[in-house]
């Protein structure tokens, strides 16, 4: 007598199959999130720096004053505003000065009246970028305040937060632009806020 061969999964090898999955998809799911939340923050501080650094390249290229500010509407600094609203990057000067610091200021091409536009950053979601709202670079690449600004790049853990988190698992980002105006970042110390 010829018995048939029968071919496929049995119900039993198909839900140890099932279940092992489950498992896997259960370990890598938390930790492809943090991943996520970790290329996240990479990625806005990276914005950011591009722009500071476009800034301050503009105002010594252009020998000009120039601002990076916090903006809600895109076109104009927006008051205390932090950067996780976005931001704008505009030529400007202060009312009748021809010069800043004793260096000789001058619109350009580039800027042909105080206060246009050159650049408008975007706000990255789920993401807080606290600190300074605003830096001015001197025709000479410094900041005009003469002293060190930071802002802090931090990733929400969920969306109903207010304020992103600095954990172990996705640590938060220092930028800090220091008084010659140059811009370095670096991760955050376990015990920093990101408020």
């Amino acid at each position: 007598m010829r018995t048939r061969r029968h071919a496929g999964f049995s119900l039993v090898e198909l839900m140890v199959t099932i279940f092992v999955l489950a498992i896997l998809a259960g370990i890598a799911l938390p930790n492809f999130r943090d991943f996520m939340r970790r290329n996240a923050v990479t990625t806005a501080t990276n914005h950011l720096l591009a722009d500071i650094q476009f800034a301050r390249g503009e105002a010594i290229a252009q020998h000009m004053q120039v601002t990076m500010c916090g903006s809600t509407n895109g076109t104009a600094c927006t008051s205390s505003t932090p950067f996780d609203a976005g931001w704008v990057v505009l030529c400007n000067a202060p009312a009748g000065a021809s010069t800043v610091a004793g260096t000789a200021l001058s619109l350009g091409p580039t800027c042909p009246t105080a206060n246009t536009v050159m650049r408008v950053g975007q706000a990255a979601a789920g993401m807080t970028m606290r600190g300074a709202t605003s830096l001015t670079f001197l025709p000479t690449g410094g900041l005009d305040s003469g002293s060190v600004a930071t802002v802090r790049v931090c990733a929400k853990a969920s969306d109903g937060d207010s304020v992103g988190s600095n954990t172990a698992k996705v640590p938060g980002s220092l930028l800090r632009v220091d008084s010659s105006g140059r811009p370095y970042a670096s991760a955050m110390a376990a015990t920093d806020t990101c408020n």
